[in-house]
C-alpha cells in the first residue's frame, strides 16, 4: 500500500469512528418526559416514592420488540411535577429499592441460579447495573445476588 492509500485509509477510519461515537452519544442524551405520557408508552409501573422529598422513582418493564430477545428495566426519576429528570437502563433481572436516603439509593438485584454458571451470572449482573453510579442527584449502590433460587 503506498503513501497516499494509507494516509486516506487513516482519514476514513478517523472519520468513521468520530461518525459513530457522535451517533452513540446522542443516544444516550436524557430526554425529559412526563409521567403520563411514560405510562402510556411503557405501561403501568412500579411507583416508588421517597421518603425524605416529592420526588419518585418509576420502574418500567419494556418488553424486546424482537421474538428472542429479552426484556429491559427502565428506572426513571421524577420530580413532585411527574417531570422524569434522569433515567437509567438494566438487564432483565428482578430490581427492587432496599434503601433511600438523601443522597444514595440502595437496590437490591439479583439473577437466578437457573442462568449459566458462577461466571457468567457475575459478569451478566455486573455489566447490567455498574454502568449506572447515579441518577438524578442520588449516588446508586447495589446488593447483589448471583445466586437466586428458582421458584
Amino acid at each position: 500500500m503506498n503513501n497516499k492509500s494509507f494516509i486516506i485509509c487513516i482519514v476514513f477510519t478517523v472519520i468513521l469512528i468520530l461518525f459513530v461515537r457522535e451517533c452513540s452519544d446522542r443516544n444516550k442524551r436524557f430526554k425529559s418526559t412526563s409521567y403520563s405520557a411514560d405510562i402510556i408508552q411503557y405501561g403501568q409501573g412500579r411507583l416508588i416514592k421517597n421518603p425524605n422529598s416529592d420526588d419518585f422513582i418509576v420502574m418500567y418493564e419494556e418488553e424486546s420488540s424482537m421474538s428472542f430477545g429479552s426484556s429491559i428495566n427502565i428506572i426513571k426519576l421524577y420530580t413532585k411535577d411527574s417531570i422524569s429528570i434522569d433515567e437509567c437502563f438494566y438487564g432483565w433481572h428482578p430490581l427492587d429499592i432496599k434503601t433511600w436516603t438523601d443522597s444514595i439509593i440502595t437496590f437490591t438485584c439479583g439473577v437466578y441460579s437457573a442462568h449459566g454458571n458462577a461466571e457468567y451470572r457475575k459478569w451478566y449482573l455486573d455489566n447490567s447495573v455498574d454502568k449506572n453510579q447515579s441518577i438524578g442527584k442520588y449516588h446508586i449502590q447495589y446488593d447483589k445476588n448471583y445466586n437466586l433460587y428458582n421458584e
